[in-house]
């Protein structure tokens, strides 16, 4: 069995971004099911939506990844994603590195893709946008990628 796992997040705010999200949601949609790969799925959405993330002077991050629980491996590209994390069962968190520059920042170079190996009984994927992590209780204090990863490995058996 395979599964994918796509999480993505648009440069600024409000609804201009919203519908940028809508756009890209609608492409990655239509190149997951023709693509060969994650690499092969980001290079066809940066392809696709770099005349309107041009125009709207947007760029867009995505991590893309296909978990093979047969193989024990999960195979990703990212496109400058800094949120992707894999937590092991001791609740260690390694990041799952870019392998691209976000969509939109440009269009030189390929978009690589990288397979780890994956412990399907105890390894975690650990995906979130910038608007976890910089949520702020009311002493303005910010919640931070430490606490979600910690929250994220103590919740395991949940």
């Amino acid at each position: 069995m395979k599964l994918g796992i796509m999480l993505g997040d648009v440069s600024s705010h409000g609804m201009s971004a919203a519908l940028m999200m809508a756009l890209v949601l609608s492409a990655a949609g239509i190149h997951t099911a023709s693509a060969v790969g994650p690499a092969e799925t980001l290079h066809r959405l940066r392809e696709s939506l770099l005349t309107k993330l041009s125009e709207t002077e947007m760029f867009a991050t995505a991590f893309y990844g296909v978990l093979d629980k047969a193989a024990g491996t999960l195979t990703y590209a990212n496109s400058g994603h800094p949120h992707a994390f894999r937590v092991a069962a001791d609740g260690t968190a390694v990041r799952l590195e870019a392998t691209a520059m976000p969509l939109g920042l440009g269009t030189w170079g390929p978009i690589a893709q990288t397979t780890v190996p994956w412990d399907v009984q105890n390894d975690l994927l650990c995906l979130f946008t910038d608007g976890l992590a910089d949520a702020a209780n009311a002493k303005g204090e910010r919640f931070g990628e430490p606490r979600i990863l910690e929250l994220c490995s103590g919740l395991r058996e949940e």
